[in-house]
């Protein structure tokens, strides 16, 4: 794993490693030939315009993974 090749990350701060992953991720973004299916791309599109439109229907990161594990279990239990 890298982490065990690279254990200077391991002494970075939480905020550290969130600007790391986020430079690695602007790097691989930046050298890729991947396109961004314009299906999603729309989609993602509608629902920000959701959200701009009524910001009070939105729901928190944490409700969102109540709701998918709840939605998981249930799928388990049947």
């Amino acid at each position: 794993m890298i982490l065990e090749t690279i254990p200077e990350i391991q002494k970075l701060t939480t905020e550290e490693k969130l600007i790391l992953s986020d430079e690695l991720w602007r790097a691989v973004v930046g050298e890729s030939s991947y396109e961004t299916d314009p299906v999603v791309a729309e989609k993602l599109n509608e629902r920000f315009r959701e959200y701009e439109a009524d910001p009070a229907k939105a729901i928190s990161a944490d409700e969102m993974k109540r709701r998918f594990k709840r939605t998981k279990d249930q799928g388990r239990n049947a």
